[in-house]
């Protein structure tokens, strides 16, 4: 059963030890209820819903006193109501919004992270071509209460202001930037895609100012690019990048819609992963596609000297049948994403079943769980 535990204890900056104490419960249950594998008790989710209601910000000491049985139905039905994506659920607001260069950042730093886990590194996300910072929604209620979240917006995405080429080095350029402006111990930066292939360079570049990297499905060369010369590459680049350049508003939205839905599992999240594209300009997008189908930087993996992890989708009824990318097993494409990293010897490749390109949306527990047993690694 989804539910909007999670992002509701972290709206209200509460651990899941604090939760389960006002609750008279384990933080087992909490988590159990969080993660879909316990349906709650009526009793348990009236009492919940008290709860959350009574600690509403918006609301009076007199309108919590004398809270009419509506509005505590409204607020169990908010509360249980369906999600059908974790990636959709966050109803989070950033503490501060800012530019470094021509990334617009959103940073979320919840007082009960700040206190209870002071040495927990902060994270920084990074979304895929055309995608805004919303991508991450999920995420961010998921990992909030435990860390400082910055999630980015790149130049020319989210409504944002176009830069000049070369997007991807100011990109990487700008990340720098933020840990050095922000006094970043040590961050943690996830890339999903396009942000996963600079994920990757920000590991390659600045070993040196952060903790470690985490690419979803981005990879130090484009899929099938890996044993074309540098010239084949340059030259598919710039027709793919013409392609998506030269159209008009209308039909890039329908070019973004109709190659979002072979990238997910579930078809309701269609629409939550259309949204976070709106406002991507499409000469951007061309220049951003270019830059990284032409690349090729596995051999600057043997500068990497932090702890590296890709995570690989695989869907067994697509991904044997994808005349783009054909593998017939997920033990096949495991193989074949490991092969890309060899210049990297201790970068690891985890394979998510059941997923697509978009793992955070397809698998968000297994997305969540590899994320957190990646920063334990960490500490």
């Amino acid at each position: 059963m989804k539910n909007r535990l999670r992002v509701l204890r972290a709206e209200h900056e509460l651990s899941q030890a604090d939760l389960a104490e006002r609750l008279g419960i384990a933080r087992q249950t909490v988590n159990a209820l969080e993660t879909g594998k316990y349906a709650p008790s009526l009793p348990l989710a009236f009492k919940i819903s008290k709860l959350f209601a009574n600690r509403s910000k918006t609301s009076s000491i007199q309108t919590r006193r004398t809270m009419k049985p509506l509005n505590i139905l409204l607020t169990l039905a908010f509360l249980i109501g369906s999600c059908h994506s974790a990636e959709a659920a966050s109803a989070l607001k950033p503490t501060a919004t800012f530019a470094v260069g021509s990334t617009l950042v959103d940073k979320y730093m919840l007082r009960q992270a700040q206190h209870d886990n002071s040495n927990a590194p902060a994270l920084i996300l990074i979304p895929g071509l055309t995608d805004g910072a919303a991508v991450w929604d999920g995420t961010v209620a998921q990992f909030a209460p435990s860390h400082t979240i910055y999630t980015l917006t790149l130049a020319g995405f989210g409504g944002t202001k176009p830069d000049k080429a070369p997007l991807i080095d100011k990109a990487v350029a700008d990340i720098a930037s933020l840990i050095a402006q922000e006094h970043l111990h040590k961050p943690v930066v996830i890339g999903h895609s396009l942000g996963g292939f600079t994920a990757i360079r920000v590991a390659e570049e600045h070993s040196d100012v952060i903790g470690g990297a985490i690419a979803v499905d981005g990879l130090p060369v484009f899929p099938g690019m890996d044993t074309q010369t540098a010239a084949q590459r340059a030259a598919l680049a710039a027709q793919m990048s013409a392609q998506m350049s030269n159209v008009t508003a209308a039909q890039f939205s329908a070019f973004q819609k109709a190659n979002v839905i072979p990238y997910l599992t579930h078809k309701e999240n269609v629409d939550a992963v259309f949204a976070a594209g709106a406002g991507a300009d499409p000469a951007a997008s061309g220049e951003y596609m270019q830059e990284m189908i032409s690349a090729d930087i596995r051999p600057a993996l043997a500068g990497v000297k932090v702890p590296l992890l890709e995570l690989a989708p695989f869907d067994s009824t697509l991904d044997p049948y994808n005349p783009q990318s054909k593998f017939a097993s997920g033990a096949e494409k495991l193989t074949y994403y490991k092969s890309l990293f060899t210049n990297d010897k201790n970068a690891q490749v985890q394979l998510i079943d059941g997923s697509r390109h978009f793992v955070m949306f397809d698998q968000p527990q297994a997305f969540y769980d590899a994320v957190s047993a990646f920063l334990k690694t960490l500490t």
